[in-house]
This record gives C-alpha cells, sequence and structure tokens, in this order.
C-alpha cells in the first residue's frame, strides 16, 4: 500500500474517468468500454489444430500423476510409480554433463 497524502477528490475522480463536463451533466455521449475490456475479448479463443482440449477428470485412474499437496495425492499409485521413477534415474540425471543429457533423462521419465 501506498503511504502518504491522501488523493483529493479530483485527483479520484480524474483517476476514473470522471470529467467537469460529465459531473456538470452536460456530456451526454454514451462511453464505449477500451479496447482490453470489450465483451469479445472475454470469449474464448475457437479451439484450432494445434489446441489442447482440457476436461476435468473426476475419477483418476491409477497411472494418472495427481498435482497437489497431502496423504491422498502422495498415495495414490500413480504418484508412487512415478516418484520410482524419479528415483531409478536420480542418479543419472545428478551425474549428466549437460542439460541437454537432463532435458533427455527428464523426457524419458515423462513419455514412460
Amino acid at each position: 500500500k501506498r503511504r502518504g497524502k491522501a488523493p483529493s477528490a479530483s485527483e479520484i475522480s480524474r483517476r476514473r474517468g470522471i470529467t467537469a463536463a460529465s459531473a456538470a451533466g452536460t456530456f451526454n455521449a454514451p462511453r464505449k468500454p477500451p479496447p482490453s475490456l470489450s465483451s469479445s475479448q472475454n470469449k474464448p479463443a475457437p479451439p484450432t489444430s494445434n489446441s489442447i482440449i482440457l476436461c476435468r477428470i473426476r475419477t483418476p485412474n491409477p497411472n494418472d500423476v495427481l498435482c497437489g499437496r497431502g496423504g491422498g495425492i502422495n498415495s495414490h499409485p500413480g504418484n508412487r510409480t512415478f516418484r520410482s521413477w524419479v528415483r531409478e534415474r536420480k542418479e543419472s540425471y545428478n551425474l549428466a554433463k549437460s542439460k541437454a543429457q537432463k532435458a533427455k533423462l527428464s523426457r524419458e521419465i515423462v513419455d514412460r
């Protein structure tokens, strides 16, 4: 939060876009929302061939890896399997000489 002198009424009006003419009631033209706030930009883009369609999974399969914290997530079979794969590759990853080798090992875990 900013500290210091409180803004004046005219400063608040300026920030909100209220002019002397609009405050006096002499400004009658309807205002359009700025382009960044138009309703067309609030709609999701139509799917393309490169789009990934996501859906909510209500019941995860045993092979799924769940993100989150806590005992329920940690004890999920997919997460246990994933952690064992990571343990298998941990030493190789730590001994890898280049970033490319580390990326390759990581990709092997994810693609498994």
